[in-house]
């Protein structure tokens, strides 16, 4: 079997790279144009991609080393509701467990009937009184104290200090990660790489017979996979037609690198998702650089409006002069057509909000070999990857349309928005819907599970009063006394450890210290979590990438 991807971003790579690791046998080929530049100024990740580049067997601290690399723990919303900003608000990517060491995220995160959720028993001590603030109380509250006082869960032997089941996440240098997969892991796992660009796609009934490369070569192949961004290369000349969100409005942004101006304030172990009013703003810390930008709607305001605006806010920090993104929020109504499959920004974007590129990258190449290993109908991927984008679309939309801030046209449409489409009544629906649970994550049916739907409830100030659940009192004093008593300990562990993150990094990626720990790190883990070993529960082909 022939596989050939088209594209070298980070969608490109990995999808390179798994896809040699599922198919041994399989030649893979990657072709891409040095005509086309990277999107990113720098990227948020979610806990995804640690488990996918465990499963790859990559050598993680090299990894963080050369892509400017920070550990993420999870994503403050700051301003966009009437909660005091700051660190209280921060919400989490942690889906651990939340009950005692009998029970694990497998058996309580689910929605299958009689079984209990540990957002259900959450959500009862906090309607009880046993735990006035959500934000410190849930099940997040083994990562908070650390992100409050910016420092990391590490003691000063390298010993993780975290259990294994909670989850951490990167910030990484886009413009440095996916020259580094390529030459780290695609050619550990036998990738053909092609450096070239696609000047014709012939296409036949089954999709795509060949492609015509300016070199004057002529490629034939069995499967074709589409990681060309919003230039839609291949999947573009079989498809066009695009489902719009039209509840989501933001459609542009202005991206650039900025310097630090106070690296021990501004260099944060989350990623800051700041409400503005012509939008908002993402900063992700980078070892040596902040990546950021403006994300608006230029239905509301003009691109030249916006960079003025821009320009207000970084204050001449940037290290080079910003410029212009432009997408329209939506989805390939069919992103597999035939023999070709779209993948990541290919098959559908709808926001940078809260992260969700590289994982519906990561979800689109996993329903590429599960379709291919499996005897799926024809429809499957479709099925499949249009649901995972429309409930991102969902769920970015909320944080619009919920938000009580901001006084101009934009915000204002966006409540009305929210009231026209009972936003209120979606994001309870989204609850407790069986897609959204976390056996649903792990299946990559959804990036967000029920906790996130309640998070936006509770940080948005909706009313859960008439939110069922069905936890007992006994597990809700188990819950209580466990988070009461880990939150102590943290609060120790983490006054204990000195270490600023800056610090911390520069021990971390210093090559011959700081080894003693890692052996301790929860990266086994990951790779049963989200590795493709436990997801397709067969047998798979991994080899340590040694770099």
């Amino acid at each position: 079997m022939k596989i050939t991807v088209v594209g070298s971003g980070t969608a490109g790579s990995l999808t390179s790279a798994f896809l040699a690791k599922e198919f041994p046998n399989a030649t893979v080929e990657m072709i891409h144009s040095e005509k086309v530049g990277i999107i990113g100024v720098g990227e948020s990740i979610t806990p995804h991609l640690p488990g996918l580049l465990g499963g790859l067997g990559v050598d993680e601290k090299k990894f963080m080393r050369e892509t400017d690399a920070v550990f993420k723990y999870g994503n403050n919303m700051e301003d966009w509701t009437d909660t005091p900003d700051g660190p209280d608000v921060l919400r989490m990517f942690y889906w651990s467990n939340g009950l005692d060491k009998d029970f694990t995220w497998e058996n309580v995160t689910s929605t299958f009937p009689n079984e209990i959720k540990t957002t259900d028993v959450w959500l009862d001590v906090y309607r009880n009184g046993s735990a006035p603030d959500l934000n410190v109380y849930h099940h997040n509250a083994e990562g908070y104290q650390y992100c409050k006082d910016l420092k990391m869960p590490f003691d000063d032997n390298g010993n993780y200090l975290l259990p294994a089941t909670a989850t951490y996440a990167y910030h990484i240098d886009a413009e440095k990660t996916s020259p580094w997969i390529r030459e780290n892991v695609c050619k550990a796992y036998g990738v053909i790489e092609t450096i070239a660009h696609v000047e014709k796609v012939n296409t036949n009934e089954e999709g795509i017979s060949s492609i015509v490369l300016d070199n004057g070569r002529e490629v034939t192949s069995d499967i074709w996979v589409d990681c060309t961004g919003l230039n839609r290369v291949l999947i573009g000349a079989l498809t066009n037609e695009i489902h719009t969100y039209t509840a989501n409005k933001v459609n542009s942004a202005w991206v650039c690198p900025i310097e630090y101006e106070d690296k021990e304030k501004e260099q944060v172990n989350y990623t800051r998702s700041i409400r503005r009013d012509m939008g908002w703003q993402f900063s992700i810390a980078l070892t040596n650089r902040i990546g950021t930008g403006l994300v608006y709607s230029d239905e509301y305001f003009t691109d030249e409006e916006a960079l003025e605006y821009w320009h207000s806010i970084i204050k001449g920090r940037q290290i080079r002069e910003p410029r212009k993104l432009k997408w329209t929020p939506g989805r390939l109504k069919t992103p597999n057509v035939g023999n070709t499959f779209a993948v990541g920004m290919a098959a559908g974007f709808i926001d940078p909000l809260e992260a969700n590129a590289v994982v519906s990258s990561i979800s689109c190449m996993k329903r590429i070999a599960w379709m291919l290993q499996r005897d799926y109908d024809k429809d499957y991927y479709n099925r499949k990857v249009t649901y995972y984008f429309d409930d991102i679309a969902d769920f970015t939309a909320v944080h619009y349309t919920l938000s009580r801030r901001g006084d101009n046209h934009f915000w204002q449409d966006m409540r009305r928005i929210g009231r026209e489409l009972d936003h209120k009544g979606l994001v309870k629906k989204k609850y407790y819907e069986q897609a959204n649970c976390m056996d649903s994550v792990v299946g990559y049916v959804t990036a967000f599970p029920d906790v996130n739907w309640l998070d936006i409830a509770n940080n948005w100030v909706q009313d859960l009063d008439d939110w069922p659940t069905k936890s007992s009192p006994q597990q809700q004093e188990a819950y209580i006394r466990r988070i009461r008593n880990e939150k102590l300990l943290h609060e120790i562990q983490s006054s204990n450890n000195k270490k600023s993150i800056d610090d911390f990094m520069k021990m971390y990626n210093n090559v011959n210290e700081y080894d003693k720990g890692l052996n301790k790190w929860p990266t086994e883990y990951f790779g049963k979590m989200f590795g493709s070993a436990y997801m397709n529960r067969h047998t798979t082909n991994s080899k340590k990438v040694q770099a």
